[in-house]
């Protein structure tokens, strides 16, 4: 514990990163805890156990380790496919023009969403199924009180219905896989 201590405050202390924390939890108990450095340099305010952080992709890799763990468990079967989990990635298809469609040649499996060959992508505009999950996109973001909340659920079975970038498992592409 000593020697963590010392190379998480000697890390601050050389610059090489504002702030780190580590918890170890082990049988359902806090084991170890320490928090080092800023959670905002400019204001000297020190991170502390409940600083929010802006993590964006680098929660790919935290959903992966626990998808990974419920592998390990038995619990998940990443050759399964999404439909089983989520309605919404039922009968999907795949955007081969504006406004054109076909049906996917087999369902999305667990796995592709982890290797980023699902065929969901991010909003954007270069083609069909980037514009199609701009429009959802925009759904998301309304500020009308009057607009409908979407929980992750919600949000992650409407995804499932906007047309692919291309069958599932048959290429790659950054997008809302892991997401």
């Amino acid at each position: 514990r000593k020697d963590m201590i010392r190379v998480m405050d000697e890390t601050i202390a050389s610059g090489d990163t504002p702030c780190a924390l580590a918890l170890l939890w082990r049988d359902g108990e806090e084991k170890f805890y320490h928090a080092s450095g800023y959670a905002d340099l400019g204001r000297n305010t020190p991170v502390e156990r409940n600083t929010i952080f802006r993590l964006y992709s680098l929660t790919k890799p935290m959903t992966a380790v626990a998808a990974m763990t419920l592998v390990e468990r038995g619990q998940l079967d990443i050759m399964a496919p999404v439909s089983d989990f989520l309605e919404g990635f039922r009968d999907q298809h795949v955007a081969v023009g504006e406004g054109k469609t076909v049906p996917v040649k087999q369902p999305m499996l667990v796995r592709d969403l982890f290797s980023m060959t699902s065929g969901l992508c991010y909003p954007g505009e270069a083609t069909p199924a980037e514009r199609a999950m701009a429009r959802l996109y925009e759904t998301f973001d309304q500020d009308d009180p009057d607009a409908p909340a979407f929980d992750t659920l919600a949000a992650a079975n409407l995804m499932g219905k906007q047309p692919l970038a291309f069958q599932p498992g048959e290429s790659w592409l950054y997008g809302t896989s892991a997401d």
